[in-house]
């Protein structure tokens, strides 16, 4: 880096903890990534901190020490960013630490475009320990209560941009006057869903010693500072006469439980867009087979743009994405190579991009073998009139004949009663796991609205929550058993994967697991489990549940809409 500006400059005023900032420093040093600086800012510090920091700037030149009388961290913070070299900003107090992967990830999520502010999962340590439970900074959360830590990266052009931290924030909350900013002006937060900080909480920590009577004080300046951002609040419902008295009520004694109501007694009012921009988001894993169809489907049916993230594919995946990356249709490819096969994070971070890079009106998280089908032939005809902020989707099985995947016509309608699925499990004639027992239907999301998603794309946090509405004109045809060998395939591949994942839920993925376990074991056969999974030994018994579909192999056959 020597000769050249860095990219990050880490900010850490000083103030009287000699005993605890060469821990601080010693983390950043620390760091994989090495285009950083330190600029250690001495707020007039009457122990041995000075010193300490620059025994560490004759070590290391990235190190610089400023001193100052005493200002007080809002001066300190601000000194040290006018001074900064680097194109982002990443504050961090003199008694906490950051993971060695920390500028790293962070920077790759801001290059990315994920946000203009990049923050992570924050542990406490010391009097306390955990994860630091904070909502996701959305308009709604941030204008009660604080939802980021101070340490979190964003450019210094935007600190220039706001005019850095608020001096008159004097005694605490002076990171979240200056997030309000973002706030206020729409700009957008992403948090990195893995623990990159550390936060000390210790006798003197700042969280726990600003006085009621001096928070009271500084929240009544921001209020009056921001005071567009706090009287303008909509929600986007209509309700009836009856519910605007009793939210009233409810108001009056809880803020966050009348949100809540507020979400369940509405009726969705949020503005039709005639010409909507719609992304939707393809998770892949070894898919070549399909994949290729999926977009030209898509595409046909009127999706602008794909945001793709591919899991280590090795069956030339990879390469067929390029190919539609250069043809201008997948606007950006993710290579994931975690192995834990974080399905809920890494949709996520694809959402987030569709919406903050991309500026998308609506959002579909799909997978590689989903068909998202309207009968309309327009994807926008649906979500182009409608007031709600989600709409729900049915998802139907394609059931597997053992050939061509495109010739499976064959769609479940109907979940498989109870009592006869029992009958049949426990004949041996069909397995605990199979195709006849209905998904539950998937989420399009209007994108200003969306907050995160949940298990699997089925659900999604919106800013409101109201009663679900299904789409009267699209349904899903899901091809997840493509022949034998695919099902082999992919049980042992996304089994394998699961086996990494550290997500306390193990009901996810729990066929992929059960193949995978007995397959280790060699408990299972899998010529046996696969013809379980399709039916092939009960098909009398599931005929009534299935209809002729043929859409999708009209489609490639060249008999529908193609682009």
């Amino acid at each position: 880096m020597q000769g050249n500006a860095p990219l990050i400059s880490v900010i850490m005023p000083l103030f009287n903890r000699a005993h605890l900032v060469g821990e601080a420093i010693e983390s950043v040093l620390a760091q994989t990534f090495t285009e950083w600086e330190l600029v250690i800012v001495n707020d007039g510090s009457t122990d041995n901190s000075l010193h300490v920091a620059r025994g560490y700037a004759e070590r290391d030149q990235r190190i610089r020490v400023l001193d100052q009388q005493n200002g007080g961290l809002v001066a300190a913070r601000n000194n040290g960013i006018a001074a900064a070299r680097g194109e982002y900003i990443f504050p961090l107090d003199d008694d906490d630490k950051i993971s060695p992967d920390a500028l790293s990830e962070l920077f790759a999520a801001a290059r990315l475009g994920l946000g203009d502010v990049i923050h992570s999962e924050t542990e406490l340590f010391v009097t306390q320990e955990g994860l630091f439970k904070l909502p996701l900074p959305t308009r709604e959360n941030m204008i009660y209560a604080n939802a980021v830590v101070c340490s979190a990266l964003y450019k210094k052009s935007d600190w220039e941009r706001y005019g850095g931290y608020d001096s008159n924030m004097k005694g605490g909350l002076e990171d979240w006057e200056f997030w309000l900013n973002f706030i206020a002006e729409g700009r957008n937060f992403y948090r990195i869903p893995k623990t990159l900080f550390y936060y000390r909480v210790a006798p003197g920590s700042m969280l726990r010693t600003i006085p009621k009577d001096v928070c009271a004080r500084l929240k009544r300046y921001m209020r009056k500072k921001h005071s567009t951002l706090f009287s303008g609040r909509r929600s986007s419902v209509r309700l009836s006469w009856a519910a605007c008295l009793y939210l009233a009520f409810v108001k009056l004694r809880s803020e966050r439980r009348y949100r809540k109501k507020l979400g369940r007694l509405s009726i969705p009012d949020y503005p039709r867009i005639e010409k909507p921009k719609l992304i939707m988001t393809l998770l892949v894993k070894d898919e070549a087979d399909i994949i290729g169809h999926n977009l030209k489907f898509h595409k046909a049916m009127g999706v602008d743009g794909f945001i793709v993230t591919d899991n280590m594919s090795t069956d030339g995946s990879r390469e067929i994405l390029q190919e539609y990356k250069d043809k201008g249709w997948i606007l950006d490819i993710i290579d994931e190579p975690g192995q834990d096969y974080s399905q809920s994070e890494w949709v996520h971070r694809m959402a987030s991009l569709a919406r903050h890079k991309y500026h998308a009106d609506w959002i579909i998280n799909a997978d590689a073998d989903e068909f998202w089908y309207p009968q309309s032939g327009d994807l926008k005809a649906e979500i182009a009139n409608s007031p709600a902020n989600m709409l729900f989707v049915q998802m139907h099985n394609m059931l597997d004949n053992g050939g061509d995947w495109i010739d499976n016509t064959s769609l479940i309608k109907k979940n498989l009663p109870e009592p006869l699925a029992a009958k049949l499990i426990e004949s041996g004639r069909l397995g605990k796991y199979h195709q006849f027992k209905q998904h539950p239907p998937k989420v399009i999301v209007r994108a200003k609205e969306y907050v995160h998603i949940h298990q699997g794309n089925h659900d999604a946090d919106m800013v409101i929550r109201h009663k679900p509405r299904e789409s009267e004109d699209v349904m899903i045809c899901h091809f997840n058993s493509r022949g034998r060998e695919h099902f082999k395939r992919k049980m042992l591949t996304c089994g394998a994967a699961y086996e990494h994942n550290i997500a306390p839920d193990k009901e996810m993925g729990a066929h992929w697991r059960h193949v995978w376990d007995g397959f280790k074991d060699d408990s299972l056969d899998m010529d046996s489990e696969y013809d379980k999974f399709v039916g092939n030994l009960c098909m009398d018994e599931v005929a009534s549940l299935i209809a002729k579909d043929e859409t999708i192999r009209r489609f490639f056959n060249g008999t529908a809409k193609e682009v």
